[in-house]
């Protein structure tokens, strides 16, 4: 029973103190959380600006492709 009042004194003595670094604890752990979505959220669109420019050749492949299938004849398939 004596501890208990021990430790209630302590909290009573200092709860400014251990509010204060609750706060602060919860502000950091809230920092390190957005820190990390702002990471993520950075890969992320670099992931898709690549993909972007893998569409654009990709697009700009089968353009040229169709535009030269669109040209040829039927006398360029023709056996000689």
């Amino acid at each position: 029973m004596q501890r208990v009042e021990q430790v209630r004194s302590i909290f009573e003595k200092h709860k400014t103190l251990i509010s204060l670094t609750a706060t602060l604890g919860s502000t950091l752990a809230a920092f390190a959380g957005y820190q990390a979505r702002q990471s993520h959220m950075k890969k992320l669109e670099e992931q898709l600006q690549e993909i972007r420019g893998t569409l654009h050749v990709e697009k700009e492949v089968i353009e040229k492709t169709n535009a030269m299938v669109r040209k040829s004849t039927w006398n360029d398939y023709k056996y000689v």
